[in-house]
This record gives C-alpha cells, sequence and structure tokens, in this order.
C-alpha cells in the first residue's frame, strides 16, 4: 500500500472512531426514560368507604381517570418527579395529595374526602330551547309555540328556578320568563309556553339567562 492510500485509510478509519464515539456519548447523555408509577384510593373521611367514580386527575398533568368501585385508581407510566394528586367527587369537598414518583417504584397515593358543607355546594342548570313553531294566526296577532329543555346539573335539589327567554322578529325583540319547581338532582324536564308576538312571526328564540332560588344567574 502506498503513502496516498496508507494516509486516506487511516484519515477514514479516524473518523469512524470519532462519528462512533460521538454517537456513543449522545445515547449515554440522553439515556433511558425513567418511569414510575401512581397506585392509590380515594375513600370517604368519615366512613372510610370506597369513593367510586372520583375524578382523579395530576398536576402536573398525566392524564385523568376515574376510581373503580372500590375507590382504587392506577397511573402508569408516569415520569419521575414530583406530583400534586386530585381527587374530586360531587357532594364532597376535593382533596389533593403531594407525592414523588421514582424510577421502576409503585407510589401510594391515599385521599380522603370530606361531605361538602352546604355553603361549599352550588346549585346549577342548563336550559335550552329546543323547538319552536308560530301556530296559525286566528286574527292579526301572531302565537308562538316554545319547546324548551331544563335540566339540574348540580349534585342538589332545586327548589325553585327561572328561564329567560328573547323572542327575536323581524323588527323587534320580546322577552318571556317561565319558573318551574323542585328539580332533582340530574333530573332533566321538557316543557312548553306560548307567547303572543303581536303581528309579526318569531325568526328565534333563545334562553337569555336563568335563576335559582334567588342566587343570581347561573
Amino acid at each position: 500500500m502506498n503513502s496516498f492510500l496508507r494516509s486516506a485509510f487511516v484519515t477514514a478509519l479516524l473518523a469512524s472512531v470519532i462519528v462512533l464515539g460521538t454517537t456513543g456519548c449522545k445515547e449515554s447523555m440522553l439515556g433511558p426514560d425513567l418511569t414510575g408509577r401512581i397506585e392509590g384510593r380515594v375513600l370517604d373521611f368519615e366512613t372510610q368507604a370506597p369513593m367510586a367514580g372520583a375524578s382523579i386527575t395530576t398536576s402536573p398533568p398525566t392524564g385523568a381517570l376515574a376510581a373503580d368501585s372500590k375507590g382504587r385508581f392506577i397511573i402508569e407510566d408516569v415520569p419521575t418527579g414530583n406530583y400534586t394528586v386530585t381527587a374530586v367527587l360531587a357532594g364532597f369537598q376535593r382533596n389533593s395529595v403531594s407525592v414523588a414518583v421514582r424510577e421502576d417504584q409503585t407510589t401510594p397515593a391515599m385521599l380522603f374526602l370530606h361531605v361538602a358543607d352546604s355553603t361549599d355546594i352550588v346549585p346549577t342548570m342548563s336550559a335550552e330551547v329546543t323547538a319552536f313553531a308560530n301556530l296559525p294566526a286566528e286574527s292579526d296577532t301572531v302565537t308562538v309555540r316554545v319547546e324548551y329543555r331544563v335540566r339540574n346539573t348540580g349534585p342538589v335539589d332545586i327548589a325553585a328556578y327561572e328561564v329567560y327567554f328573547r323572542l327575536e322578529t323581524e323588527g323587534e325583540s320580546f322577552f318571556a320568563e317561565r319558573g318551574g319547581e323542585n328539580l332533582k338532582a340530574g333530573q332533566e324536564d321538557i316543557r312548553t309556553f306560548q307567547k303572543q308576538l303581536f303581528t309579526q312571526p318569531a325568526m328565534e328564540v333563545v334562553v337569555d339567562g336563568t335563576a335559582l332560588d334567588d342566587q343570581g344567574a347561573s
């Protein structure tokens, strides 16, 4: 092998060694992803009963899930680090606990929920117009029939409520309000009413707001 070829061969060999060495260093510096898991339970503080269906979240976020029928939850493949685990269930005060996740380890997280005081529970409801129709006019007055749905979206019963409507015609806006009572938690009702709009038919009917037990708009 002449000196030129020998020099080129040595240069190429050194370059290969440098590339391999650099790649190896990068891989060593990056390292594998380090993860562990969080395993916990959610219990009633007073009775120690499992809180099935409690919503579980973490901060920093790792995903959201619900506790099973025994109040248990497992969060897999959690990057190592410090987290705040929070449990939320309707009718109870939310609670959080801080945990530290270590590599290839299971970190326990036990959360106890207190029953919420009446001052902590805020009733909520939704209302929407499901249909409306302008009825055949028997005189110069137009009447519109409105169908609407109300639903108790909170964890407590609603003793009384009001729904406010805005009815738009081509040239004027009209307003109406309808009330109801004893809307149980999770209950949904379909209701109707009629409103006279004088000479113009309704072009649009929308819910303009709601009020619950003198507590203001929801």
